[in-house]
């Protein structure tokens, strides 16, 4: 497999809830997000930090594409 000229992207999103009250109230809102996220833009979403922080949500997200112009567009 050639990857030559493979275009990757990350990003975080730090996000304050201040209306979520526990972890299982906050684990809901980050399976709704990064599901969403999946879905309307086929790119990898996951929690990746503060998970033991019930008002702190932090969701890094990536995706891959040959084309640059393609991977602009999403």
């Amino acid at each position: 497999m050639d990857v030559s000229g493979m275009k990757i992207a990350a990003m975080t999103f730090r996000l304050r809830a201040s209306w979520v009250h526990s972890l299982k109230e906050k684990r809901m809102i980050v399976n709704s997000l990064t599901a969403k996220l999946q879905n309307r833009f086929h790119v990898s979403a996951a929690e990746i930090d503060e998970q033991d922080t019930h008002q702190i949500i932090v969701i890094g997200r990536t995706s891959c594409d040959r084309q640059w112009r393609k991977f602009r567009r999403r």
